[in-house]
C-alpha cells in the first residue's frame, strides 16, 4: 500500500517518484469514473484505493469455469436516458440489452404493472375504457404519471381473476 503525507493529503508512490494529486477511495462505479475523469479532463495523477481485488464495485462480473458470466454481487440493470453518458461507459463495457417489463397474469391475459392507459384497453371493454382514458386526461393531463393511492379520495375498483387480484385505482368520478 502506498504511503499518504497526512499533512498534504497526498500519496507518496512507493518508488520515490512525484506525488499523486488526488486518491480516490473505491473503485466502483462512482470512483472510477471520478479517477478517470480527473486523469482525463483534469490531467491530475490519480491513486485509487480498493478493498476488492477487482474494480466495478457490486457491478463486477467474471466467467465461471464454464464461461458463463456470473454477477458476483447480484444481478445488475443499468438505466438512463442519456445517450453521453451511455456512450461514456460503453468505453468500458459491452452491453447485453434487456427490456425490463413487469406484468401480472390476471386470467389468461399479461398486464403491465404499473396499471397505465393500455391497462384499461387490456381489462375493460372499448367503451368503458375510453371513458376512463378521456377522464384520466382531462383530470391529470396527458403524459402524467398518477400516483395510485396518493390521495384518500381514492376508491380502488377490484377486479378479481383466478387467485389474483387487480385495484385499478381511479378519482371518485361516479362512473
Amino acid at each position: 500500500m502506498k504511503q499518504v503525507n497526512v499533512k498534504t493529503m497526498r500519496a507518496v508512490p512507493q518508488n520515490g517518484g512525484d506525488m499523486y494529486d488526488c486518491i480516490v477511495i473505491g473503485a466502483g462505479i462512482a470512483g472510477a469514473v471520478a479517477a478517470r475523469k480527473l486523469a482525463e479532463e483534469k490531467g491530475k495523477r490519480v491513486l485509487v484505493m480498493e478493498r476488492r481485488p477487482h474494480i466495478g464495485g457490486n457491478c463486477y462480473d467474471e466467467k465461471d469455469a464454464h464461461g458463463i458470466l456470473i454477477h458476483n454481487y447480484g444481478p445488475h440493470i443499468f438505466h438512463t436516458g442519456l445517450e453521453e453518458v451511455f456512450a461514456y461507459l460503453s468505453r468500458f463495457t459491452d452491453w447485453y440489452l434487456f427490456g425490463h417489463e413487469v406484468v401480472a397474469k390476471v386470467g389468461d391475459q399479461l398486464i403491465p404493472v404499473p396499471f397505465n392507459l393500455n391497462t384499461l384497453h387490456m381489462v375493460y371493454g372499448k367503451e368503458k375504457a375510453d371513458r376512463l382514458e378521456r377522464k384520466l386526461i382531462e383530470t391529470y393531463g396527458e403524459g402524467s404519471r398518477v400516483p395510485i393511492m396518493k390521495e384518500h379520495s381514492m376508491d380502488c375498483v377490484r377486479k378479481p381473476a383466478d387467485n389474483f387480484r387487480t385495484f385499478v385505482c381511479v378519482p371518485l368520478w361516479h362512473l
